[in-house]
């Protein structure tokens, strides 16, 4: 009896997950897979295509090519902090290449920064007014729904010749491009909101305003991550587009002459720089709603 009751109280080994065979791996070796897979398939097809016989450049860069780019960066710096201006005969550095990357993607920042901030503040805050008022929602409903139709790509050119300042008609590009995103995505957020919680708001005698701004607002925070960061990902878009006409700085300008001069090392260099960054921007966010 005494080693049937032990073999009944044993605890039974857990069950090892497996995957294809193999042990389960971890997300993050997982994703370090994921990782050097890109990198090897990138290299096989840079490899494959070869070289252009029209240009003799490689169709794709390999790896190697990509990153020896960096020091062209160096041409967009104004010279300055130890480093000159290779457009007054200065030889390409890695240092004036760091600073001249710095520079540049420091301008893209902050007009996706700006951008982005008046974009979410209206789209949201419109959004949220036209879903509680009925008044507004006559007023502005069908104007927003009709600049949401409107090409926004093909918008660009006229802010560049309606705004002097090309930098505030890039910012208000952007904004406008968030906006679109943020207004239906608040709308459908406030539509898909439980009605248990803002009914027993006002069974306690709460204000049709409290109940909208206490109640509603922070209810629909968590839908609204999914379209917060889409327009996130939108805007990296939108702040590339608007530099590619009438900017003197940034990421946008940067591809605008590699892809006139065939550099297309220093366009791949870039799209990776900006992928990367868009990432880290990705994981802010996310960890910013997590807190909220």
């Amino acid at each position: 009896m005494a080693g049937i009751r032990t073999t009944i109280g044993a605890s039974k080994p857990p069950q090892e997950r497996h995957w294809l065979g193999f042990r389960a791996l971890s997300p993050r070796s997982l994703t370090f897979i994921s990782f050097l897979s890109v990198l090897v398939i990138w290299e096989g097809v840079a490899r494959t295509l070869g070289t252009s016989k029209a240009t003799g450049a490689s169709i794709l860069p390999d790896i190697t090519t990509t990153l020896s780019a960096f020091v062209a960066y160096s041409n967009y710096w104004a010279g300055g902090l130890g480093a000159g201006d290779t457009r007054m005969g200065f030889d390409e550095t890695l240092w004036g290449a760091t600073l001249g990357l710095t520079y540049n993607l420091g301008a893209t920042l902050l007009r996706l920064v700006n951008g982005l901030a008046i974009g979410l503040v209206l789209g949201v805050g419109i959004g949220f007014l036209v879903s509680w008022s009925g008044l507004v929602r006559s007023v502005l409903a069908f104007p927003v729904h009709f600049l949401r139709m409107m090409p926004l790509l093909a918008l660009i050119p006229l802010f560049a010749m309606w705004f002097r300042d090309k930098n505030t008609g890039s910012i208000l590009f952007i904004a406008i491009a968030v906006f679109v995103l943020m207004f239906a995505a608040t709308l459908n957020a406030v539509r898909n909101a439980s009605p248990y919680q803002s009914q027993f708001a006002r069974s306690l005698g709460a204000s049709e305003l409290f109940v909208y701004f206490r109640v509603v607002f922070p209810g629909i925070l968590p839908e609204l991550r999914s379209g917060i960061l889409l327009s996130l990902g939108f805007s990296w878009n939108a702040t590339l587009a608007s530099e590619f006409l009438g900017q003197h700085n940034g990421f946008g300008v940067i591809v605008m002459n590699a892809q006139e001069f065939g550099r297309m090392d220093l366009i791949m260099l870039s799209a990776v720089i900006c992928i990367f960054s868009a990432s880290l921007s990705f994981v802010f966010a996310g960890r910013l709603f997590s807190w909220l």
